[in-house]
């Protein structure tokens, strides 16, 4: 019998003005988690065992943004996000033969989220819901000399809906010979607790994921299609792994952009997104040398019809994405070299356009308006990390265990950009409205201490 317990509580606050400005935005963000678990293995023969666990997870997210002009409160904006998840176990595994091995069960599942974006908007009550889910499940693993095959399917009632989603899976490799296998991934995937995607154009907000009930009837349960295909290579040292893969998502849920403007729209858009690349790894394997080289070719494509009528590229959609590690052991010590490049994330760009209403003064003169949605891109993303870790032994005490880690992050201090957001900047003394950014930056050169000792 396992039983295990997991708590963490953070309290987080950042703080932003422009300079020679007296407008001050403190953003407060209290976040915390527990986890509690416990599961029961019982063998009732050699070849059949039964596994019976529990599972609880609570998650509370208390947001509070304050907007102060010379020290005088103008504006503040609270939400409040909540999950609670529980469920029950009940798993058999059955060895047919020393090859072949079938595992079936069932489990019951309970899922509570509470959302609230604050006075000014206003949620759907079904958005602060319970929802029960009954999970059927059945897999087969097959492993013979030359092949391994993995397949099973999860099917899901959502009770208070009464409609049923299925998850299919299949997992196959292929040994060549002594070097080379051939391998395949597809499957399909349901989640009905997802993260809300940001559209809109704000980036250089305070990260504050927020996360809702997906129903199915609604078409907002993620489904995601994924097949991939790909060789490993493996002699003499040298490990290359090459995989391609096709992933389609549909359900997404986005809050709706308002572009500064108060516009009629549903509050939650609906999309979906489109990734696909290949990823090739190389590995090689020295006397007390390791190198890793890892080189990533994507495309992610999002598509929310309630914000734009074209596809647009996602946030996070990286083209060129490589990643050199190198480490060299002698004794106790151990140097590492960690090297990160990628092709900058896109961002919007959006054009001063002239409110032609009656009896508009500045500074209101003219609004934001974004005719296309990430199509520029911020300069390309470079970091070295540079790590010494040393491992001394306790000849007197042999049970007694240290360690000594010393890191340099982004050791070439280069300023790698993020994010980039436009707004207006108006001149009181020209009266003029001008077009300017803010860019959020990740951190310089900072270096890391770590001693640990343990038994």
């Amino acid at each position: 019998m396992n039983v295990g317990f997991y708590r963490n509580h953070q309290d987080f606050q950042y703080s932003f003005s422009f300079e020679g400005d007296n407008y001050l935005s403190i953003d407060k963000i209290v976040v915390d988690t527990r986890i509690a678990n416990a599961e029961l293995d019982y063998r009732w023969t050699d070849k059949w065992s039964i596994l019976f666990s529990f599972y609880n997870s609570s998650y509370t997210n208390n947001y509070l943004q304050e907007g102060f002009e010379d020290s005088l409160l103008v504006n503040a904006l609270e939400q409040f996000n909540s999950i609670d998840e529980t469920s029950y176990t009940l798993s058999n595994s059955i060895n047919i033969s020393h090859a072949w091995q079938i595992d079936a069960g069932y489990e019951f599942n309970i899922k509570e989220v509470d959302l609230d974006l604050g006075e000014h908007i206003l949620i759907d009550p079904d958005r602060n819901e319970l929802a029960t889910f009954q999970n059927p499940f059945l897999s087969s693993s097959l492993a013979k000399k030359h092949f391994t095959l993995d397949a099973g399917i999860r099917n899901s009632y959502y009770s208070e809906l009464k409609k049923w989603v299925y998850s299919p899976r299949l997992n196959a490799q292929f040994l060549i010979n002594d070097y080379w296998k051939i391998k395949t991934d597809v499957g399909i995937y349901h989640q009905f607790i997802s993260q809300l995607s940001n559209t809109n154009f704000d980036q250089i907000q305070v990260d504050n994921p927020l996360w809702i009930i997906n129903t199915s009837d609604e078409q907002l349960s993620q489904k995601s299609s994924k097949i991939a295909a790909g060789f490993v290579f493996n002699q003499s040292g040298w490990l290359v792994d090459v995989e391609a893969y096709y992933n389609k998502t549909t359900g997404l849920t986005s809050l709706s952009p308002v572009y500064d403007l108060l516009v009629s729209i549903d509050l939650f858009s609906r999309g979906s997104s489109v990734s696909k690349g290949i990823d090739f790894l190389i590995k090689k394997q020295w006397s007390g040398i390791n190198t890793w080289l890892n080189y990533s070719l994507g495309h992610i494509e999002n598509y929310f019809p309630d914000a734009t009528e074209n596809p647009f590229f996602s946030p996070n959609d990286i083209r060129h994405n490589v990643n050199l590690v190198t480490s060299y052991t002698f004794k106790n010590l151990q140097f590492s070299l960690n090297a990160n490049y990628h092709s900058g994330l896109p961002y919007t760009r959006p054009v001063l356009v002239l409110n032609e209403e009656e009896g508009v003064e500045p500074p209101f003169l003219y609004f934001l308006d974004y005719p296309e949605i990430n199509v520029e891109r911020l300069r390309n993303y470079m970091r070295f990390d540079l790590n010494v870790n040393y491992r001394p032994s306790f000849n007197r005490i042999p049970r007694l265990k240290a360690e000594c880690s010393l890191s340099v992050i982004n050791l070439l201090n280069t300023q790698n950009v993020v994010a980039r957001e436009y707004f207006q900047d108006f001149n009181e003394v020209t009266n003029s409205t001008n077009l300017a950014y803010i860019q959020k930056s990740l951190l310089g050169r900072t270096p890391l201490l770590l001693l640990r000792f343990y038994f």
